[in-house]
Order: structure tokens, then C-alpha cells, then sequence
């Protein structure tokens, strides 16, 4: 059962089934090609009452034995519920685009997907910054990437895919990514809700402000 909060934005219902702090581990591919590799991580979806969600993850590469032996991925941004924009709107790189990212001019490397109804924002620690779009459909979200910005050095990623799930109580993702239309696995994982979603609604030092200053 999913336990609402009041203080929750009406718009962010939808969503609400991603709130909470998420623990568990999954499989991961090296973008090297040097094979798979099994992580740990930390997912926290939360709220300050506006019309957002905050995300954070951070990840861990585990050996056979689980011990961590070296830090991982991490990724911070915000998922937004909005108005489903016109139909039509491309999802992933643009075709201004596709002579570097789909050599072979594949007309059908950039569908025009339904009209999306979710947003998220996502910044990597490696340099990337990406905007995701999707649709949800109760506790699924599915996603593609809309635009991705990267400073030099960062991974060549240009276009992906994530998929969202609540299975059994238990958060199911995956993550794959790529160049044009060829999306190859990145990561995958399931996670146990391990606790409740934090909330922010008044900063520090502001829940009781000071009463005005008597007039002279």
C-alpha cells in the first residue's frame, strides 16, 4: 500500500509510488566493453510541497562477495508531472543531429512519440546534464531522452531509455542507453523501500519567524 502524504502537490500524485528512500543492488555494463559488473544502490525520491519531486542516486561497484570496491555512478535532478505536450514532439537526439549519431540515416531512429505527461532533469557527476520525457501508466514510467548536454570529456551517451516499475512493492529499473537508435544496456537494479520519502517544506530557522518589530 502506498502511504500518501498530505503535505504531497495534488500534480504529484501520480508519482507518489517513487517516493521514499530505496536500497538494493543490480547489474551494470562497462562503457569500455570490459563486461558486466553488480552495483549497489541508494535511490531517494522526495518532496518540499511544489509540484516536483526531488531524485537522487548513488551507486557502488560490489565485488562476488558484495564489498564495496569502488564508487560508483551518481545522478541528482527533479521528475515533473505536466500538461501532456502536442503530439508530435520528438524524443532523443533531433534530426539536425542524426548525420553524427545515425550514420546510416535510419528514418525511423527518431519516432514522434504519444504526447508525454513526465519530465525528469537529471544531472550526472561525469558531465552530463539530460532531459528526459515519458509517459507513466499507474506504478510504470517509461522515458526517453529529449535533449543531453555534455562538457568536453564527458561519455559520448546521446540518446536513452529507462523504464520504472513498482513490482511486488519492490522499485524495478533499467537504464539503457547509446548513440541514435542503437541503446545498449547501461544499468539495471531492484530496490527495497527502506524508508519514507524526506520531506522540506520550510527551510531551517523559518518554521517560526520573528514577530514584527514594534512601531516606534
Amino acid at each position: 500500500m502506498i502511504e500518501l502524504d498530505p503535505d504531497l502537490d495534488p500534480r504529484c500524485l501520480p508519482l507518489a509510488w517513487l517516493l521514499g528512500r530505496w536500497e538494493g543492488a543490480g547489474v551494470g555494463e562497462r562503457a569500455d566493453g570490459g563486461g558486466s559488473y553488480r552495483f549497489g544502490q541508494e535511490l531517494v525520491v522526495g518532496h518540499d510541497g511544489r509540484p516536483f519531486l526531488s531524485y537522487e542516486s548513488s551507486s557502488w561497484v560490489l565485488d562476488d562477495a558484495g564489498r564495496v570496491t569502488e564508487a560508483g555512478s551518481r545522478e541528482t535532478g527533479y521528475l515533473r508531472p505536466v500538461e501532456p505536450a502536442p503530439v508530435g514532439v520528438r524524443v532523443g537526439k533531433g534530426p539536425d543531429d542524426a548525420p553524427d549519431t545515425d550514420p546510416e540515416g535510419d528514418p525511423d531512429a527518431y519516432p514522434a512519440p504519444e504526447a508525454h505527461d513526465t519530465e525528469l532533469l537529471l544531472a550526472h557527476a561525469d558531465g552530463l546534464v539530460e532531459l528526459w520525457v515519458g509517459r507513466r501508466d499507474g506504478a510504470r514510467l517509461e522515458l526517453a531522452t529529449d535533449a543531453v548536454v555534455r562538457v568536453p570529456g564527458a561519455p559520448g551517451r546521446a540518446a536513452g531509455h529507462r523504464l520504472y516499475g513498482l513490482v511486488e512493492g519492490d522499485l524495478l529499473w533499467a537504464w539503457d542507453a547509446g548513440v541514435g537508435s542503437r541503446l545498449t544496456s547501461v544499468m539495471s537494479a531492484r530496490l527495497k523501500k527502506v524508508g519514507p520519502a524526506p520531506v522540506a517544506l520550510v527551510p531551517p530557522g523559518l518554521a517560526d519567524p520573528a514577530p514584527p518589530a514594534p512601531e516606534a
